[in-house]
């Protein structure tokens, strides 16, 4: 059994691999002999006595590989704005308060608030064929420019697909139907680019235990300003990357918390709640106020299909991905 479960099973049920079981220890039989037990008491002790199950290799009512799944049976009720609405009210919140203005401390930050994924590179390839991503514990995904979703986990042995519609199929590395090749060996490109040539960002952040349990998500929608590329997760997690000064701000509204990581690549994490309490700094106000603006845009946008809604067609790179050619509008 694992002796911890990572913070996203509340909301998204944890997988294990496929190709194994978490077994259960074998249990000692200390039933009593039928025949001195009343018919009550016998079906009381096969409730409290029966074997526990082994869990299964993945979540209850899924299918193994090749068969199709309803994406929501892994979701537990996660609304259909990807907790747009609920991270709008927790800025707002904050923004509309009297914040003192002041230079944040050790002691102020709170890393047990620390989001389990973020997007550490990416690469724009949407002019043809759509968005390259590299999640912090190494699996890669691709957005296509059709609203498809292809993901591989980080030991590179299981794909997802999820459709259009949201279905989610999955395969081996090896064992996949040809219609996916082209999208296959197109995710295989991405990786193999974005390992040889970007900066992951928060390489030096340690892993806790059970993250290895989470269940995967997927770039939900994205977009690109003049000075940002805006990046938004099936989990609820929102994150924007700066052009200009490389920083980065990841914001989790089921953690009601802040990450920055800075032009040093420090990363630090802050509570919502706290910062509205005891202040922050004019930097951080600043980025927050564009946290909040961006959020509006999402939730005026999300009404359409998933994936690219930018308008920006201007050539640019940054430390952790980079563009290349033109990107699709896709409204």
């Amino acid at each position: 059994m694992p002796t911890r479960l990572p913070l996203s099973c509340l909301t998204m049920a944890p997988k294990f691999n496929r190709h194994s079981e978490v077994g259960v220890p074998a249990q000692i039989d200390r039933r009593v002999p039928a025949g001195v037990l009343s018919p009550k008491q016998l079906v009381k002790q096969e409730l409290m006595t029966g074997h526990a199950r082994a869990l299964n290799a993945v979540p209850e009512n899924k299918a193994l590989d090749g068969e199709r799944i309803d994406r929501g049976v892994a979701l537990a009720k996660v609304p259909e704005d990807g907790y747009l609405s609920e991270l709008y009210e927790q800025i707002s919140s904050l923004l509309s308060a009297r914040v003192p203005e002041r230079q944040l401390r050790v002691e102020d930050e709170a890393p047990e608030a620390m989001p389990i994924f973020w997007i550490s590179k990416w690469v724009d390839y949407s002019d043809k064929y759509g968005i390259g991503y590299q999640l912090c514990d190494n699996s890669v995904g691709v957005l296509f420019n059709d609203s498809s979703k292809l993901v591989l986990d980080e030991a590179g042995n299981e794909l997802t697909y999820i459709e259009k519609n949201e279905k989610e199929n999955y395969y081996g590395i090896d064992c996949y139907p040809d219609t996916l090749a082209k999208k296959v060996t197109l995710l295989k490109y991405f990786r193999t680019y974005m390992n040889e040539h970007l900066i992951k960002a928060g390489a030096h952040v340690v892993k806790k235990d059970g993250d290895d349990l989470a269940r995967l998500p997927v770039l939900r929608y994205w977009f690109r300003t003049r000075s940002a590329i805006v990046l938004h997760l099936s989990n609820g997690t929102l994150q924007i990357n700066f052009f200009e000064d490389h920083t980065k701000t990841i914001v989790c509204p089921l953690m009601g918390a802040i990450t920055y990581i800075d032009e040093q690549r420090n990363f630090r994490v802050y509570k919502l709640s706290h910062l509205q309490t005891y202040g922050c700094t004019t930097a951080l106000m600043s980025r927050l106020r564009y946290v909040k603006t961006m959020v509006e845009r999402l939730m005026t946008s999300s009404s359409t299909r998933p994936g690219s809604i930018s308008t920006v067609r201007t050539r640019s790179t940054s430390a952790t991905g980079s563009q290349t050619g033109r990107p699709q509008v896709r409204l």
